[in-house]
């Protein structure tokens, strides 16, 4: 499974979870901007985690693991057990493949007008 939302430092975190005890998670290196669109990408890639924000990226890291297991753990996207994302959710997509940095900047830059960014 995989999810992204906000930590207790004010910064959007990606975990992924390998398995039911194991996981990994990428934070952005500063603080979130409240009451701004801000669009965020996730991506899992052989050994890799990204977080990109704007379609820039902002953090990147090495896990343990490569591959995802086929399992039925959940997506979970603003949340984090019993912590909540406070905003709004304006547009999600989750893709059977990792995308590229190209196809991130692609992305943002088709839909940033839709929310003034």
């Amino acid at each position: 499974s995989w999810l992204l939302t906000k930590n207790s430092s004010n910064q959007m975190s990606f975990y992924i979870r390998f398995d039911a005890s194991t996981g990994d998670v990428i934070t952005e290196t500063e603080t979130a901007t409240n009451d701004v669109w801000q669009q965020y990408t996730g991506i899992f890639n052989n050994f890799n985690l990204s977080l990109y924000k704007n379609g820039s990226l902002v953090n990147s890291k090495t896990t343990t693991v490569n591959t995802l297991p086929q399992n039925s753990l959940e997506i979970w996207l603003g949340r984090f057990s019993s912590f909540y994302f406070g905003g709004n959710i304006g547009n999600c997509k989750v893709y059977n493949r990792a995308l590229t940095a190209a196809e991130v900047a692609q992305n943002f830059n088709a839909t940033r007008s839709r929310y003034g960014i």
